[in-house]
């Protein structure tokens, strides 16, 4: 092991925790919002969200997924997405990937900084962070004014924004990227993954499995 100071960069959704958060936390906060309208008001979502994947880019997705938080207030964003971690994903083994938990551990265990890097919002993120004791988020940024979200983002937190934000950090830590590791499940991670010395994959994804495989990169599982 490099002795070197060096990061670990860990995508979230599909490589540390099984579901996708972003949906799954919307899925709650409907519920709570909306109350008995809240399934509905979701399922909605799903069926537009489907058109909108099918007809335009990844990013358009996520920039439809953060229209439905316009006008919410930040303190109850944050409220509401503690309260999802906590009866959701807080105590149920189920929903982590054990391994790459294992993994992020050993990091730590060994003078690694670990970093997550995910198309998720930092409300979302900030409670599994404390959870693992992970101090670095970098994520899509909600845009607000104020106490309110407008329901718009800085950029969506994907592909090639990932490598970007990665080597900004690096850079801001004078830390060279040769030495750094970068952990992911999907072909979108794939910027992330290159701008690092030691890429990981997160088997599963069958183009980013082809990627590994012609990149000799280390595959997980």
């Amino acid at each position: 092991m490099n002795k070197e100071k060096y990061y670990a960069f860990f995508d979230v959704d599909g490589t540390i925790l099984k579901s996708v958060s972003m949906i799954e936390f919307l899925k709650f906060y409907f519920q709570k919002k909306y109350k008995m309208f809240g399934k509905i008001k979701y399922y909605n979502y799903v069926i537009n969200a489907f058109f909108v994947k099918k007809l335009f880019s990844r990013s358009m997705l996520n920039k439809f997924y953060y229209r439905h938080y316009k006008n919410e207030k930040r303190d109850y964003l944050f409220s509401i997405a503690q309260k999802w971690f906590d009866q959701s994903i807080k105590n149920n083994e189920q929903a982590f990937l054990s391994r790459v938990v294992s993994i992020l551990k050993w990091h730590q265990k060994n003078g690694g900084e670990i970093v997550f890097v995910s198309g998720s919002f930092y409300a979302c993120l900030e409670p599994l962070a404390k959870m693992l004791s992970v101090y670095f988020i970098l994520c899509t940024e909600m845009i607000s004014q104020g106490n309110f979200y407008t329901g718009k983002i800085k950029y969506p937190m994907i592909g090639e924004a990932k490598a970007s934000a990665i080597l900004n950090f690096l850079k801001e830590k004078n830390t060279d990227a040769k030495n750094c590791y970068a952990y992911g499940d999907h072909i979108s991670d794939v910027f992330m993954l290159e701008c690092v010395g030691n890429p990981h994959v997160i088997e599963g994804d069958a183009a980013l499995m082809r990627w590994a495989k012609l990149k000799k990169a280390v595959v997980l599982f």
